[in-house]
């Protein structure tokens, strides 16, 4: 697949989303497409920490799966203001951003997606997100209903309580984020709890474009590398989630179409009779367990997701119209 950087602006003046966007490395010819496969475009967010090219594993499986149902022509997937390539083209505004609201996000996400909408024409849109990522995207759909023709929300913070944990948030603040070089950063990575379940390709993305040039100089001597989302941006994004997830939660309902949970069979954020129990208001649902992962599944088992995204796809896409079409026609009663 062949990539290309773009610069969107936010739903704030002063910061901008920085997105991949991905096609096939032989463009797809949308007028000679099999008489019943939809043409789709994938809208990816990542976890609350990481970036946009961690999703290229599953992006390869998606490309190369071949459904009569549905075709992907491109992928967009975004930094988020404060993560990734974001984070460095917005750092000088960053600065003092104690607590990230997830409204904000949401609002941004909307904001790109008219972007997308203005330059290309209306297309189908399938949102792809995981962690923060997902609660993002359920939270966008909430706020204006059916922009998304289908949503596959991965492991998605959705609280049932108004959170608020600054002694979490303390630990965040602590971390390590400053490197001597590429190898000092590859062993803490390699012997971090939080990394060793990875897939290899996950962890390669990680070191690769989630670490940047320390030329601020930022705390002295700390490093020559820096990781792009600082600790203060991530604990900024916990306390975010304060009444935003709990706000998601409370109006899934709001949520109309097709909609694939994907969750870890291991996971403690989001164990699957949870999920299920907090959904089952929801319009039209599915719900699926990847077996032997956790919280991380998309880092941990990228192909597994992969599958699990096609299967939803081919069962969601087909109907996505008509549900829009029945949901299109109540809005107007």
């Amino acid at each position: 697949m062949q990539v290309t950087r773009r610069v969107f602006d936010s739903s704030r003046k002063e910061h901008k989303i920085v997105a991949n966007i991905y096609t096939p490395t032989i463009p797809t010819n949308t007028q000679a497409l099999p008489k019943n496969s939809k043409p789709v475009t994938l809208f990816l967010t990542h976890g609350t920490g990481f970036h946009k090219e961690l999703w290229e594993p599953v992006l390869h499986q998606l490309f190369a799966h071949r459904s009569p149902a549905w075709t992907i022509t491109s992928a967009v997937a975004i930094d988020m203001c404060s993560h990734g390539d974001s984070a460095v083209l917005n750092r000088a505004t960053l600065a003092d951003e104690r607590r990230a609201s997830w409204f904000t996000h949401a609002r941004d996400v909307l904001r790109v997606l008219d972007q997308l909408h203005q330059e290309g024409g209306r297309r189908s849109f399938v949102g792809i997100g995981h962690s923060w990522g997902a609660g993002v995207l359920l939270l966008a759909e909430s706020l204006s209903p059916m922009t998304f023709a289908c949503l596959l929300p991965t492991e998605a913070v959705l609280f049932l309580r108004y959170m608020e944990d600054e002694k979490y948030c303390g630990m965040i603040e602590r971390r390590k984020w400053l490197f001597a070089d590429e190898q000092e950063a590859r062993d803490y990575f390699t012997k971090h709890k939080l990394f060793k379940a990875w897939d290899q390709r996950c962890l390669e993305l990680h070191i690769r474009h989630g670490l940047e040039n320390n030329t601020t100089g930022e705390q002295g001597e700390g490093g020559v590398l820096a990781l792009k989302c600082r600790p203060q941006s991530e604990a900024a994004v916990y306390r975010g989630a304060d009444y935003a997830s709990l706000y998601t939660t409370l109006r899934l309902w709001r949520v109309r179409c097709p909609t694939g949970f994907l969750v870890g069979r291991k996971s403690l954020q989001s164990p699957e009779a949870y999920v299920r129990k907090i959904t089952e208001g929801m319009a039209d649902r599915r719900l699926e367990v990847v077996e032997g992962a956790g919280h991380l599944l998309v880092l941990e088992k990228p192909d597994a997701a992969a599958e699990h995204y096609a299967r939803f796809l081919d069962d969601m896409v087909p109907r996505s119209d008509a549900r829009r079409e029945i949901d299109f026609g109540r809005a107007k009663l």
